[in-house]
């Protein structure tokens, strides 16, 4: 799938969403690229999203996460962006792991994760921001407030309050 299209889909259902995440309708339709990927059909979205596997912290079951993320080619490297905070069940369930599995396209990975320092998150918050004209605009909407992506404060904001990860594939 382009990438703008990506973008622009993720933005659509973003702005539409209702800022209580426990809505039926976005639970079911955030929860889709979980079905594709169960079905075979991760190749279809392995450019901008992967399933991330961890284990429940509470009920000890394996749990999935599609979410959409970053990689860094030289040092091979995926990020994600914890978009709900460090409430999101998926960080609270990373939490508690040394390990966690992926599944991006075809491949599949265990790998070591770590929190990205803020200065590092800070930096590549922005650039995401630069290379994704909807970003802010949907961060401002989840966020509920106005956010500047050439304010220092808004940014050392969202670095520390809304983590972001990075995975190391070990295989």
């Amino acid at each position: 799938m382009n990438i703008r299209l990506y973008q622009r889909m993720e933005h659509f259902l973003v702005m539409r969403m209702p800022r209580q995440r426990d809505q039926e309708m976005f639970h079911f339709i955030f929860r889709l690229p979980i079905l594709a990927y169960r079905l075979g059909f991760g190749w279809m979205l392995g450019r901008n999203v992967l399933l991330l596997e961890t284990v429940g912290r509470v009920s000890g079951k394996t749990r999935y996460t599609a979410i959409g993320y970053g990689y860094a080619a030289e040092t091979n490297i995926y990020y994600i962006h914890s978009g709900w905070g460090k409430r999101t069940d998926w960080f609270r369930n990373l939490a508690r792991m040394e390990r966690c599995k992926i599944r991006v396209g075809t491949r599949r990975y265990t790998c070591a994760w770590l929190v990205v320092p803020a200065e590092e998150a800070f930096a590549m918050t922005r650039a995401h921001f630069h290379s994704n004209p909807y970003a802010a605009e949907m961060w401002a909407y989840l966020l509920g407030r106005e956010l500047n992506v050439n304010s220092e404060a808004d940014m050392h904001f969202l670095a520390t309050e809304y983590p972001m990860v990075a995975l190391e594939p070990l295989n």
